[in-house]
């Protein structure tokens, strides 16, 4: 996600666990605040500011809560081939 390196774990600090294909995929984050379903017809595409983040691993934006939630595309996330050829 082109993040630094969160540091050192906390208490806050989870491992989500994604299921994807035969393989199971870790992901360290630094902390979860909710864990919610939406329906795919409250997803709205997310706004683009800068060309660059057309390839972005972002499938969209939904409100829950009343917060704007960033929807992450997995499938573009645990794209390998993607992944070896963006820069660090």
């Amino acid at each position: 996600l082109r993040h630094p390196a969160a540091g050192a774990a906390t208490a806050d600090t989870r491992i989500v666990l994604i299921d994807s294909g035969n393989e199971t995929v870790g992901f360290t984050v630094d902390r979860v605040l909710r864990v919610v379903k939406t329906a795919q017809a409250e997803v709205e595409p997310h706004p683009i500011v800068h060309a660059e983040e057309m390839n972005e691993a972002i499938r969209g934006v939904f409100r829950a809560g009343g917060a704007l939630t960033i929807l992450l595309d997995l499938d573009k996330l645990l794209d390998h081939n993607a992944l070896a050829a963006r820069p660090a």
